[in-house]
């Protein structure tokens, strides 16, 4: 259920247009942020809600319903103007938390500022807060040795800031699994056909992700150019900003920019490419947690609800270039009737197709960037839907026998 909200009207000078409209709140405030403020007591919970926006993003809006009703206070809200204090002291020096990199100093902060608790709307988690989707920042947190999880609520989790613990090495947490993806969230790509970077005007930049030690993983930026050659480049420290600058040197025509600890999908005739449904983007849906509450099942839930459109979609990645043959692109879950599948591989688009069945491309000369979508059809009824996998196998050509 849900509720309409409403503003007062306001006088419109002549000539000018209106466009109104509605905004959908839910009746009730998360169960999650209600969990967060029981958990915290008797001290005030107060909370660092994820995304983070620079402070006048209506996104946090939505944080503000939830907080007001549950009783949780914010740490980051909605205001009609940022103010240069913000921006300093607590978008940018928690900006890298979306990614769901959180160091002892920010730690350390967010306990002088009597933060109890970190929220993440993992609904509400666009492509331009992170450089990666949104199941890298949920792994992460999970695994964080000073997180707990409080609660999941859908798409809304709550975790609990744990106190630092004794003198001592520090727990390592488990390498992810080589079948997860740390893929790039945007698909980044230069203007024009072979464009030197000397004609942009300027160097390419994107918020500091430097993964903790204790995580295992390795990101790098992979530029592939126009002539087939590629690199990899260790991403470089940040800035008085908080951003990690790339500069692109010579005549050299870039066609791809990749930033991942995985640069190139390899599947093979034997092994095909296992793309979890949590580590791409998924704006309709949540993801489930494993058992123990420290790392993701792997499926992602589509609700009865949930609007029709791009409901899953990534991994942005390469995929490498076989001799000859096909891509046979599969889905795995439960009611996947409800969903079309549409591959994006290079230039080459694929009619929409029921996600029940295998969709194949001819494999192209060269690495060309990867990008599945799962669309929701509007259908009445059609209950929930469970997405927990999309493959990716190489099928090779058989060679033709002697003419007969």
């Amino acid at each position: 259920a849900h509720s309409i909200s409403t503003v007062p009207a306001r006088t419109i000078p002549a000539g000018r247009s209106l466009r109104t409209g509605l905004c959908r709140l839910p009746a009730e405030p998360s169960v999650a942020y209600r969990a967060a403020v029981a958990d915290a007591a008797p001290r005030t919970a107060r909370a660092l809600i994820l995304p983070l926006w620079p402070g006048d993003s209506a996104w946090s809006s939505l944080y503000q319903f939830h907080a007001a009703e549950s009783g949780l206070r914010m740490l980051n809200g909605y205001a009609a103007v940022k103010t240069d204090d913000y921006l300093d002291n607590v978008f940018r020096r928690f900006e890298t938390v979306a990614c769901g990199d959180l160091t002892d100093d920010q730690l350390a902060a967010l306990d002088r500022l009597g933060v109890t608790c970190v929220i993440l709307h993992e609904d509400a988690f666009p492509e331009k807060v992170s450089p990666c989707a949104v199941g890298t920042t949920l792994r992460r947190l999970l695994a964080h040795p000073r997180l707990r999880l409080i609660r999941q609520d859908g798409p809304v989790w709550a975790f609990a800031i744990q106190p630092p613990p004794a003198p001592g090495p520090r727990p390592t947490a488990p390498l992810s699994d080589p079948a997860v993806v740390d893929s790039s969230a945007r698909a980044w790509h230069y203007p024009g056909e072979g464009c030197a970077p000397s004609a942009l005007g300027r160097p390419f930049r994107v918020p500091i992700h430097r993964p903790p030690e204790w995580m295992g993983r390795d990101f790098r930026w992979h530029i592939y150019n126009a002539d087939g050659s590629s690199e990899s480049r260790p991403v470089p420290p940040p800035d008085g900003s908080g951003t990690s600058t790339i500069r692109l040197l010579g005549d050299e025509a870039v066609r791809d920019i990749v930033y991942a600890a995985v640069p190139i999908l390899y599947p093979d005739a034997g092994s095909p490419v296992h793309l979890r449904a949590c580590d791409l983007f998924h704006p309709a849906g949540w993801s489930v947690a494993a058992a123990d509450g420290k790392a993701l099942a792997g499926p992602v839930v589509l609700p009865e609800d949930a609007p029709a459109g791009l409901a899953v979609h990534g991994p942005n990645l390469m995929l490498c270039a076989q001799p000859t043959g096909t891509y046979r692109f599969a889905c795995r879950g439960e009611n996947l009737g409800a969903l079309d599948l549409v591959v994006v591989y290079g230039d080459a688009v694929t009619a929409p197709r029921p996600a029940t069945e295998s969709v194949e491309l001819p494999v192209s000369g060269r690495p060309e960037r990867l990008r599945a979508e799962l669309h929701l059809r509007a259908e009445p009824g059609r209950g929930p839907v469970t997405v927990e996998a999309i493959y990716v196998a190489w099928v090779p050509a058989i060679p033709k026998g002697p003419a007969q």
